[in-house]
């Protein structure tokens, strides 16, 4: 019973409803959401959104103004709850609610309570989540930080011990704590406590919870050999912790509804559900849908989907089968909901990415979904798409996913999706409004269509024969063998076989699913079964292959064949049947159907009939052959009959079976699902009676005549020591009454810290060490998840943080000044800015450590305004960065010398950062002005001798999480003229020689431009002795020769070996430190370029063997992935950078960025950061706008393979993926290798995109038979594994060359290579030998066909008008180059069938671009190193020519003439009087000697690199071309000793064509 409130607490309550706030809670009748008012009761069903940072971004007056907005959009498209978080924890997150256990920020809640009184005011209610399971605003990894730094917890918040958190006593304790200070609260605006609020719909447990903790593997061995994992997640630990939390919440909070907030994943607790999981990952992640549910106080089940991120297979590769997926996954949910749980579910996480063409198709399919439902007054109470977003956060959209809706809807594809809102909300009122009723808040569970038989006991059981040489059984097992026809393996089955009736785990896999047990009379008169009839439930699912990949199958009676084994009738104690065999004589079997939402889960499955009269006496039974135990029914794939057992490619799941009865009282069986059961003479089950409206019923939902007595003080929960300190305050005085705006800045000491901060020991639940991920074949971190942050730096100390306290209004308000790693008896200074209100009291700083018993001082605090700092004093300008260590804050002081007019853009928009600009003290700009907020100052003057002062300024933290904020401003000026050396306009001088992408388009001067061109990385290494200069030029001179244009090479230096001291002598020796000499190499190779009208695309760096030195210059790297997000890291990049562009050639004298030689920047070459995607998209972003801030005149990409992330129509093509093998067994090692083609590639600073492709390395080396295969990839092409690697290659560049177009930049084959077939290729001898059909070096026919389909694809796309305009193949040499022979991949001048194909290409490649407008670049002045302008010259127009008339005369001549010699086809012979090449050494370079030699798909040797994979790899080689002539040259240089530096890869495959044409044709796998 509901009690009432204390007088004043309910007089202010009812004071609130004249201000038109909710006053009826929500609760549920059976499976739907109702309102109950007195007698009356309605129907809820409701459309949402999310929108998680209603609270946060209400903080503070500012953002209070874009709240409201979100709330009136929202009330205006229908929408009536949103869904948003309660919590962000941690000292500095950003309006961080919790900064530290227990203690909370007052302006932070009072968001909040903003939230909530304006939401109750339009009619809008609020699901509010307790806390997240990700990182982001703390998550369960500040909870176990906070455990640990107090001593009572072994994880230090690291992402593999974070399941601590459900099983650690001090971290729930913490959490409880919490959910009753949320509770508790009262709102500072209407006075309503939260318990008592009904604008709150009702609580989230967690947004998202997962867990590991049960994880656990099973190594099994073929009998082959072939040695696998079988993994597992019972879930009990996240099982545990919702029982223990739901039943607090409900202790405290007996009113609001509860649910768990979880994705949705369905456990074994179901396997009738298991195959409408997205993937066998969703079984491994501790989350059980209907247990989880099941927990008391759990009122309504919550699902998530996310069809682009979750289906990462081939199911998911089309619009067709993402929904597919999505639909079942609703009906699937809607099914256990109503069967299982009997209560509503709302899909309350849903969304399409912007631009994505299904957007509007998942958003209708969720719409139309719930409306049916409502229409039968089923269980889908409630939609909730993610996300809706205010405007001003659209920059951080591309952090959160893509998939925003904004108001004022930017496009068409909002507003589409606004008109769906608007009428899907209209009609879901409109049929609440027409069921009003008393009865409406009644609800019946539905009962299965049997009768029920009173006297009968059923008891099947289920098991299943093995696979014929089940992978997972060990080679001793006996009956592991062909299935005999031998009926006695069916009368007396072993006991492995009989699965549940042994007491045993149900066979996972099996050939041949049985049914055991019997049917019993136990009754006292005789029973005629005649016209009865059993339904056991089955899933309908199969498993795909062996990894616990599910597949569902429509129509179970055509795909299963039903066998019939014994079902006969024995009297109690007599071992005989009574009336033979049943089986085609009196008993039919037949799955049944109808499906859900027919009848109920227990109708649907085998069904058996008894058709002839059947007496069972009392105490007989029926049941298989002589027992039991025997097997009475089997069923098998009807694909898998016994002459195709072999080549069977799915498996049935016993567990997908489920049936136990027991008379009229249905027991629950072993998965809890009863079976269905008639017999002809029981009476029908009686009806319930109708039951009026009270609490008396089951299912009513009470009317809430009464408010419960409130809740009064709560002490904290928890006693055991605190988890940081805190030193002594220091007060502020003096404060300006005229300004708010502070610099705030202190010298920080500490003690006893050191010993404090090493890591914690993490164990797992079961208390041994954590699970090692390189053991199971899919490691959970696989599993989608929101692009977490994680780091291996290195820290210099704990981070302290500088903290502002203050009373403003009667409030006590905190603010975090600033934070930084403070090691031990050093003083460290920390800065930042503040904004203090006007009038505040009781100012004071101190310093706060998260660690205990830490000692803490603090000396020479100044509080300064802004504009009183000198230039000195200011930071440093970098266009849109600012040092980590100050946050989201930053001064600059510029003093011009000569006027200027500027536009200043504030980098950070999304991050709440404001900008303010002083003029010799005095307020001149504010773009954070009331309700306003810019972006930009445009037009902004700047007069000579006046002091300005840039002030950037916001909270601490991240507002996205793990996304590295902290962006500052970019100024440019108006004239084009540099702004402290930034962003200047592009040069005019030879501007026509430059090449520029417009559109998807390249264009030279005002003609569309292409290449042809090929790697030839090792130019500069080569040109570091001058005796070998003449190498390059005859490299060159070769390329010329065969139409190659641009060469891709290296602007860094691998050294002059490949041991420890060869690598040493780089151009880069140490951070601003470079040989002069190796510089000088690189100055030789542009300049001979140049000479020859040729391209270098040149690439900066190289992941593979080059930045580790990076990691050795820096402080605070710890891993190859803190490459990517080290501050000092990242400025000796961005200085690498600066030297390379503003280097001036010591040849020609023409600086770098000003060389038309150079075709574009790489910003490296294949970078890769695994499991930390989000690192190399901010990567990308900061130093692609980095480069075109000092070089305008030059393209930028980034260098990077082209694998996929994010988005699953794609991922499944990744390498690793397993284009036909899904599941545990392909390692998806690419989707974590941080590379994102589409996100990455979509910054607007670069301007065309790069796909490597090498099938050899991704799948196989051999090209006749798979000897030396990926075991995670199924062969369809039997010996001829070329043809498979062409056809994969043909897939994987295709799907890029689409995905170039929908980006609208080009795309260039930036890599591409075949091996060419090799005695050995490795030096070790063994498994790797030549096998039978593998041919010896010399055979060029396949390696042919890959370069061959290469360019149909490139030719075919340029001459559409496609992106596709230019390719590098892997890897040219000269042909006299000695060591070189030992690369796998060469391709020299004697290559005669190869080099006549690169010909045709390239004449081929003239008429593509044939098609395509001319376009002139803009007429722009420039500004050179000195800052002296040089005038703007106008480039004369030129009369349009089509381009083929300029190769008129050249068609008419046919392509080049082959070289002297020349033959067709793959003969090798060579021109007359040219040196024959040295026959290919069988001894190629042993892996772990070149770059990237021995490279796995993920990048380093299968046995040390980091992230690698157990997929094969063999080398390309860097290096050895040179290696004999520079071991001349070496003696002009000290005697320096030269050794082969190679370089592995995998590589891709290529269409034949006869002849060649203007146009591509593309011609069919398998011609040679």
């Amino acid at each position: 019973m509901r009690h009432l409130l204390g007088l004043a607490t309910l007089l202010a309550f009812f004071a609130t409803l004249s201000h038109g706030l909710i006053d009826d809670f929500v609760q549920r009748a059976g499976t739907r959401f109702v309102i109950s008012r007195e007698d009356e009761c309605e129907n809820f069903y409701f459309t949402g959104t999310n929108n998680y940072y209603l609270m946060l971004r209400a903080a503070d007056e500012l953002g209070r103004c874009e709240v409201v907005e979100v709330l009136d959009k929202s009330q205006e498209l229908g929408i009536n709850v949103i869904r948003t978080w309660g919590f962000s924890e941690g000292p500095l997150e950003w309006r961080s609610l919790q900064p530290a256990p227990g203690e909370y920020d007052e302006a932070t809640w009072r968001g909040m309570d903003f939230v909530l009184d304006e939401a109750s005011k339009r009619g809008i209610r609020m699901l509010i989540a307790f806390g997240n399971y990700w990182q982001h605003f703390g998550g369960t990894d500040q909870y176990n930080r906070w455990a640990w730094q107090a001593g009572n917890g072994t994880c230090n918040g690291e992402f593999a011990c974070r399941d601590e958190f459900f099983t650690n006593p001090y971290t729930r304790q913490m959490y409880k704590n919490h959910i009753q200070t949320m509770i508790s609260r009262k709102n500072s605006i209407n006075g309503r406590l939260y318990r008592d609020d009904p604008t709150i719909f009702g609580w989230n447990l967690m947004n998202e919870p997962r867990s590991y903790s049960d994880l656990y593997t099973i190594t099994r061995e073929t009998t082959s050999g072939l040695v696998y994992n079988i993994s597992s997640n019972s879930g009990d630990a996240l099982q545990d912790w919702i029982e223990d939390m739901a039943g607090f919440v409900k202790s405290i909070d007996p009113v609001h509804l509860l649910t768990v907030g979880e994705e949705g994943f369905f456990g074994s607790s179901t396997p009738l559900y298991l195959y409408a999981n997205p993937g066998p990952w969703a079984t491994l992640e501790g989350v059980d849908f209907v247990r989880n549910h099941q927990a008391k106080g759990i009122d309504f089940a919550s699902m998530h989907v996310y069809v682009d991120q979750w289906l990462c297979t081939e199911e998911g590769k089309d619009r067709e089968g993402q929904m597919g997926f999505f639909k079942n996954w609703v009906d699937v949910h809607q099914q256990a909901a109503e069967e299982d749980l009997q209560m509503p579910v709302i899909l309350e996480e849903f969304g399409g990415k912007v631009g994505d063409n299904k957007r509007y198709d998942i958003f209708k399919e969720a719409f139309d979904g719930q409306y049916v439902s409502q229409q039968r007054g089923g269980s889908f109470g409630g939609v909730l798409f993610w996300i809706l977003y205010h405007s001003h956060y659209f920059p951080l959209d591309k952090f959160g996913g893509g998939y925003g809706q904004y108001l004022p809807a930017p496009s068409e594809q909002y507003e589409e999706v606004e008109m769906m809102l608007r009428s899907h909300s209209a009609r879901t009122k409109e049929l609440n409004a027409q069921q009003i009723d008393s009865s409406v808040c009644l609800f019946e569970p539905p009962v299965p269509s049997g009768k029920g038989c009173h006297s009968l006991d059923v008891s099947m059981h289920v098991g299943g024969m093995p696979w014929v040489c089940l992978p997972g059984e060990s080679g001793d097992v006996g009956f592991c063998s062909k299935k005999t026809q031998a009926e006695d393996l069916y009368q007396n089955p072993p006991n492995e076989w009989k699965g549940t009736f042994s007491g045993l785990d149900a066979p996972f896999n099996t050939i041949e699913v049985v049914v055991l047990g019997d049917i019993k009379n136990s009754g006292k008169a005789p029973v005629n079964l005649k016209g009865g009839w059993i339904v056991i439930p089955f899933s309908r699912g199969v498993h795909t292959k062996i990894e616990g990949e599910w597949t569902r199958i429509e129509d179970p009676n055509e795909r299963f064949v039903l066998h019939c084994w014994t079902v006969a009738q024995y009297a109690s104690g007599v071992e005989w049947s009574q009336n033979g065999n049943l089986c085609g004589d009196g008993v039919e079997l037949s799955f049944t159907e109808h499906a859900w939402p027919k009848g109920t889960k227990s109708d649907r499955g085998l069904k058996i009939e008894f058709t002839k009269s059947v007496i069972l006496q009392p105490g007989d039974s029926i049941h298989g052959h002589g027992g039991e135990g025997n097997i009475m029914i089997s069923i098998t794939d009807n694909k898998c009959q016994d002459s195709e057992r072999e080549e069977c490619e799915e498996r049935l799941d016993v567990s997908s079976m489920q049936a136990w009865a027991r008379g009229e009282d249905v027991t629950l069986n072993y998965y809890n699902v009863p079976a269905a059961m008639s017999c002809p003479k029981s009476p029908a089950p009686p009806t319930p009676p109708k039951k009026k409206p009270g609490c008396d019923h089951p299912w009513r939902a009470c009317p809430l005549k009464k408010l419960p007595e409130p809740l009064g003080e709560l002490k904290p929960l928890i006693s055991k020591g605190k988890s940081y300190s805190r030193g002594q305050s220091k007060a502020i005085e003096g404060l300006s009454s005229e300004a708010s705006q502070y610099y705030v800045s202190g010298e920080v000491f500490l003690t006893g810290s050191s010993s404090k901060i090493s890591r914690g020991q993490k164990k797992n639940l079961k208390g041994g060490e954590l699970w090692d991920a390189g053991d199971v074949l899919v490691d959970p971190t696989d599993a989608p998840n929101p692009g977490e942050e994680r780091s291996d730096h290195i820290s210099k100390g704990v981070q302290a943080a500088l903290v502002l306290k203050y009373n403003a209004d009667g409030v006590e308000m905190r603010q975090v000044v600033g934070a930084s790693d403070t090691p031990d008896n050093e003083w460290t200074r920390i800065r930042g800015v503040v904004e203090i209100p006007n009038g505040a009291t009781q100012v004071e700083m101190f310093v706060e450590v998260p660690l205990r018993d830490v000692g803490v001082d603090m000396r020479n605090v100044e509080v300064r305004q802004p504009s009183l700092l000198s230039m000195d004093e200011s930071e440093k300008y970098d266009p849109c960065q600012i040092d980590p260590e100050l946050g989201p804050d930053a001064v600059y002081v510029f003093e011009p010398t000569e006027s200027m007019t500027v536009d200043v853009h504030l980098c950070s928009r999304g991050y709440g950062q404001g900008l303010r600009i002083y003029k010799d003290g005095s307020e001149e700009v504010r773009t954070d002005n009331e309700c306003s907020r810019s972006d930009d100052v445009n037009d902004f003057e700047m007069a000579a001798g006046s002091k300005y002062t840039f002030v950037v300024d916001g909270f601490h933290g991240y507002p996205y999480g793990s996304f590295r904020g902290g962006r500052g401003i970019q100024i440019k000026r108006k004239d084009g003229a540099p702004f402290q050396g930034f962003d200047f306009a592009p040069t005019a001088k030879r501007r026509d020689e430059f090449v520029r992408a417009e559109g998807a388009s390249f264009y030279k001067g005002c003609e569309p431009y292409y290449y042809v061109g090929a790697n030839t990385w090792n130019l500069m290494d080569t040109a570091r002795y001058t005796s070998l200069w003449w190498a390059v030029d005859e490299r060159l001179d070769e390329m010329k020769s065969q139409g190659l244009t641009v060469g891709r090479t290296w602007a860094f230096s691998l050294g002059t070996g490949d041991d420890e001291e060869g690598r040493k002598q780089r151009l880069h020796l140490a951070a601003g430190k470079y040989d002069e000499t190796v510089f000088q190499a690189l100055d030789y190779a542009l300049d001979a370029a140049g000479k020859r009208d040729m391209k270098l695309l040149l690439a900066l760096e190289d992941y593979w063997l080059s930045i580790d030195r990076y990691l050795e210059w820096s402080e605070g790297a710890g891993s190859r992935n803190d490459f990517y997000t080290e501050w000092d890291i990242r400025q000796m990049y961005k200085e690498h950078i600066k030297t390379i562009v503003n280097r001036k050639n010591s040849i020609n004298g023409v600086l770098y960025r000003e060389d038309p030689t150079i075709l574009a920047w790489n910003l490296m070459n294949e970078p890769r950061c695994t499991g930390c995607g989000w690192a190399i998209s901010a990567w990308v972003e900061e130093m692609s706008l980095y480069m075109k801030a000092i070089d305008p005149n030059h393209m930028v990409t980034i260098g990077e393979e082209g694998f996929y992330s994010s988005t699953c129509e794609r991922v499944w093509l990744n390498p690793g993926a397993g284009i036909r093998r899904t599941g545990i067994g392909s390692s998806p090692w690419a989707l974590q290798e941080g590379q994102d083609f589409l996100a990455n590639h979509q910054s607007e600073n670069i301007d065309f995109a790069t796909v490597h492709a090498w099938p050899d390395n991704w799948i196989s080396f051999a090209d006749y038979s798979p000897w030396h295969s990926n075991e995670n990839f199924d062969y369809k092409y039997d010996g001829d594994v070329w043809k498979e690697k062409l056809e994969y290659m043909e897939l994987w560049i295709g799907a890029h060359l689409e995905d170039a177009k929908k980006l609208g930049k080009p795309v260039i084959v930036e890599e591409f290579g075949k091996a060419i077939p090799a005695e050995k290729l490795f030096e070790e001898a063994g498994p790797r030998a030549l096998r039978e059909g593998e041919s010896t070096a010399g055979d060029l026919a396949v390696r042919d066909a890959f370069f061959k389909s290469v360019y149909d694809l490139v030719e075919e796309s340029a001459s559409s008008g496609g992106p596709a305009l230019g390719s590098n193949f892997w890897v040219l040499y000269r042909e006299s180059c000695g060591e070189c022979y030992k690369d796998p991949y060469i391709v020299h001048q004697g290559h005669n069938s190869t080099m006549e194909l690169v010909r045709n290409h390239s004449w081929n490649m003239r008429g593509a671009t044939e098609g395509r407008p001319m376009s002139c670049p803009a007429d722009l002045s420039t500004w050179d190193e000195d800052g002296e302008l040089f005038e703007g010259k106008k480039l004369a127009k030129k009369k349009p020519i089509k381009v083929s008339s300029l190769l008129s005369k050249e068609k008419a001549e046919g392509p080049p003439a082959k070289r002297k010699g020349e033959t067709e086809g793959p003969a090798q012979s060579k021109p007359s009087g040219e040196k024959a090449a040295p026959p290919p050494t069988s001894n190629l370079p042993k892996e772990d000697t070149n770059e990237d030699a021995g490279k796995s798909p993920t990048g380093g040797s299968p046995d040390v690199q980091e992230g690698s994979s157990s997929a094969p790899d063999v080398p390309r080689t860097e290096g050895s071309e040179n290696q004999s002539e520079q071991q001349q040259a070496a003696v002009e240089t000290k005697g320096e000793s030269m050794t082969v530096d190679s370089k592995i890869k995998l590589v891709p495959s290529a269409k034949s064509r006869s002849k060649p044409k203007t146009k591509a044709r593309r011609a069919t796998v398998g011609k040679l």
